[in-house]
């Protein structure tokens, strides 16, 4: 199955690389929170960061298409949609980890 929705290993490694990356660097959402405060203004302005998203991009591109291929997925889904639903979790994930350890269930 991992061949089926995410093309091989490599694939499914790039795709498990934004938690992963998050829950390690926890600073990071930080930094990107103060960003966003600021409106981008340092972001806009780095070469390096305007094309990181893109593999992830790409992954996502090609499992919609099959999906929609297959009759799965509806047409008009936005790849940048779902790496933004995809980073939203694996921030608050993070971002939330000494207030949710509180939570009871």
């Amino acid at each position: 199955m991992i061949y089926y929705y995410f093309g091989g290993k490599e694939q499914l490694y790039v795709a498990e690389l934004t938690f992963d990356h998050h829950e390690a660097h926890p600073d990071f959402i930080r930094l990107v929170t103060i960003e966003n405060i600021h409106r981008a203004e340092h972001i806009a302005r780095s070469k390096i960061l305007a094309g990181l998203a893109n593999p992830a991009l790409d992954v996502l591109s090609r499992i919609l298409a099959r999906g929609r291929a297959a009759g799965q997925f509806r047409d008009g889904v936005d790849p940048i949609d779902i790496h933004l639903l995809i980073s939203a979790f694996c921030d608050v994930a993070v971002a939330y980890l000494t207030t949710r350890s509180g939570v009871t269930r």
